[in-house]
């Protein structure tokens, strides 16, 4: 039984753990999302990389490196726990008695456990998507092949591939022609006869004793077997009555336990909470409009602190004053440096020192001292005109100046976000301008945001009491669906109003065991007749050999004769041998065959739901004596599956384990149905389906997600 798997760089899966439950596990994810990984990474973990449908390498999540890949696996097999850890570079297996290391030494460790090859166990423990049918797929040879080899078969092939190897065997034409020589030259030898119809009488009558032994064994071996197929579907009919009264007491006390746990159902509907919900909308909006209507207040009070002198106004008309400014300072400027061009032209033409003739002070001249004056007077009166117009350009720069903070100060307020949300305008008599509310005054923010708190408050006690109720009814809903399934399902498991007794096991068991007493005592007796008949046909020719040694005259003669004679009886001999061998074969499989399809057929009308007798002809699979191939693929696949856990139940009885990936794909609900009880009444303590429908994850004992 499984228990816990996790997957490194397996395919799609870069870190999963997945844990296992006994009873019916149904794995269910979304396409794509690695179900069928997951029952892949199960093989190899138990067999290895050979149970994997290509290498490691591709089975490793894309773009990581093949040595990442790591499957651990843990599992009960016949009640001991195992621990498998698998990757590229090694296996080991941990179990109770100590540790086995190496992939093939792992995969051989589980198969002697199970009882049967890594190969054959692979491919009856596990039915891979689109395989349910099994064996049935490569054909009804191919499910013959399959049984014969898990009932080793091959020791009865190897025995006759020895008999074939070193006995002489074949046709005895020849040995008859240099016989007939012989006996030819003897005759012609004139030589006295001896009594060789005694002898041959006598061999005769062994042959006949043998013969009757033989048929004796023939004849005890169909009471013997009925016998057995009596016993067995007595067996098989009690455990099925038992497990089917222990499954309805189950039922029956689950169903009791779901009807203690009753919960409580609200005596009221939830209630409606939109105009709540709608109340809060409006209160939020409130408090938004109210805050906002504050912060607009505040923002004109700024300005009349800031800014009590305003611009008696419109905005353009600052603009243009602001350009006259402009204008103006240009001006000013302008004849500032004019005049100081005046002054530098001036002082250059200011006559001093002394006259180069004369040597007198060139100041003592009156006409220079007079354009000197001039010149000096001109100079003054440019610097009185640079001062004034210094001290007018400073005012009408500073005038410039505070209408410039007046204008970005009306900006300010015309990007304001109550204006561009539209609830206030400017009244633009002044620059800057005033904020005036487009509506009438909101509440205080305080008395808003009071409302808002009190709705929230009624909203989401509201929403308590709904979501209270609402649990309550999803509970109440969720018991009442639990426990109409508990009554359904012990309506299912009710035995019948009246049923015929079970057979005497007892009774039973006695006949068998004396039909196999005549079988072995028949057996015994023509082992016994066979040895002297044996005996009497070496007596025979050594008689005969002895007749023709004391024959001078025809030794030659006599010697080929009983050579001939003697190889003949060996041929014969050896080709009776191969032709028992071979025989044993077929008696051995039909003998098998009866056990294993009357669990077939057993299994297969469960899942059809309507009996049905599966028969084999030749290599050839019969339903009601029709052949196989007429059936739907629905059908078939309950056959495939019928035979599958035929063979685990009849060959792997150590094995209670099943897993299939998507067994109802090609399915209706009510065939769905049929084979889900099959399973789940199949005796397997652990199945594990990967599927997409919801009737699995319904009967399933636990639900394995994939995301």
């Amino acid at each position: 039984m499984l228990e816990k798997i996790t997957l490194t760089n397996f395919q799609r899966h870069e870190n999963l753990t997945v844990e296992f439950a006994p009873g019916l596990n149904a794995v269910k994810a979304s396409n794509e999302m690695g179900k069928s990984t997951l029952l892949l990474a199960v093989a190899y973990a138990l067999f290895g990389a050979k149970a994997l449908p290509y290498s490691l390498d591709e089975t490793v999540t894309w773009g990581k490196p093949a040595g990442t890949l790591k499957v651990e696996l843990s599992l009960r097999l016949n009640g001991a726990p195992i621990h498998i850890v698998r990757t590229k570079s090694g296996a080991e297996l941990t179990h109770e008695g100590g540790t086995v290391t190496g992939q093939r030494e792992t995969a051989q460790y589980i198969a002697d456990l199970i009882g049967a090859d890594a190969a054959m166990s692979g491919k009856l423990l596990i039915a891979g998507q689109n395989d349910v049918r099994g064996a049935l797929a490569a054909g009804s040879r191919g499910a013959v092949e399959l049984i014969e080899k898990l009932a080793d078969f091959r020791q009865l092939d190897e025995l006759l591939a020895l008999l074939q190897d070193h006995l002489v065997s074949g046709s005895p034409a020849a040995l008859k022609g240099r016989l007939e020589q012989a006996e030819k030259a003897l005759a012609e030898t004139q030589v006295e006869p001896v009594d060789e119809a005694a002898l041959n009488a006598k061999a005769k009558k062994a042959e006949d004793d043998a013969a009757q032994a033989a048929k004796a064994v023939k004849e005890s071996v169909p009471t013997l077997r009925a016998a057995e197929s009596a016993l067995t579907s007595a067996l098989r009919a009690a455990s099925d009555r038992s497990q089917r009264d222990a499954r309805y007491t189950e039922r029956k006390e689950a169903l009791a336990r779901i009807v203690k746990e009753e919960p409580e159902k609200p005596a009221a509907a939830p209630e409606p909470v939109a105009h709540l919900e709608q109340g809060v909308i409006l209160a939020e909006g409130q408090v938004a409009a109210a805050n906002l209507y504050e912060e607009m207040r505040q923002t004109n009070a700024a300005m009349d602190e800031e800014y009590p002198q305003r611009f008696p106004g419109s905005a353009n008309q600052l603009r243009a004053e602001i350009v006259d400014l402009g204008d103006k300072l240009t001006h000013i400027q302008s004849s500032i440096r004019q005049w100081e061009k005046d002054i530098a032209a001036a002082e250059a033409k200011i006559q001093t020192g002394s006259c180069t003739t004369c040597g007198m002070d060139l100041s003592d001249f009156p006409s220079v001292a007079k354009t000197n004056a001039q010149l000096r007077e001109l100079i003054e009166r440019r610097k009185g005109e640079i001062k004034q117009a210094g001290e007018t350009e400073e005012k009408a720069q500073a005038r410039n100046k505070h209408l410039g903070r007046l204008l970005a100060a009306n900006a300010q307020l015309a990007s304001h976000r109550a204006v561009k949300g539209r609830f206030a305008s400017l009244l633009d008599e002044t620059v800057p301008a005033k904020l005036v509310w487009s509506a009438s005054p909101p509440i205080q923010p305080a008395d808003a945001t009071r409302a808002l708190q009190q709705a929230r408050q009624t909203l989401q006690e509201a929403q308590s009491r709904t979501a209270k109720l609402d649990l309550l009814l999803r509970t109440h809903a969720d018991w009442q669906r639990r426990l109409e399934k508990a009554q359904q399902a012990v309506q299912e498991a009710a035995p019948p109003a009246s049923e015929p007794p079970l057979p005497d096991i007892a009774e039973l068991t006695a006949k068998v065991e004396g039909a196999r007493r005549v079988h072995e005592n028949a057996l015994y007796w023509h082992e016994k007749v066979s040895a002297i008949s044996e005996a009497t046909r070496r007596e025979t020719g050594a008689a005969i050999h002895a007749w023709r040694t004391a024959c001078a005259a025809r030794a030659n003669a006599e010697k080929e004769a009983a050579q001939c004679r003697a190889d003949l009886a060996k041929l014969e001999f050896n080709n009776a041998l191969l032709a028992a061998v071979r025989q044993a074969r077929p008696t051995v499989a039909n003998r098998l065959w009866s056990l294993v399809l009357a669990a077939v057929s057993t299994y297969f009308s469960d899942m059809r739901g309507t009996p049905a007798i599966v028969t084999r002809e030749g290599d050839n699979f019969l339903v009601d004596g029709h052949p196989i191939a007429s059936l739907s693929g629905s059908t078939l696949d309950a056959l495939g599956l019928a035979v599958r856990v035929a063979l685990l139940r009849t060959f792997l009885p150590n094995l209670s384990l099943l897993i299939l990936d998507e067994p109802n794909a090609a399915m209706d609900e009510e065939r769905t149905a049929q084979v889900l009880g099959f399973i789940s009444a199949a005796g397997f303590a652990q199945t594990l389906i990967v599927s997409h429908d919801d009737m699995t994850a319904s009967v399933a004992d636990h639900i394995i997600t994939l995301e």
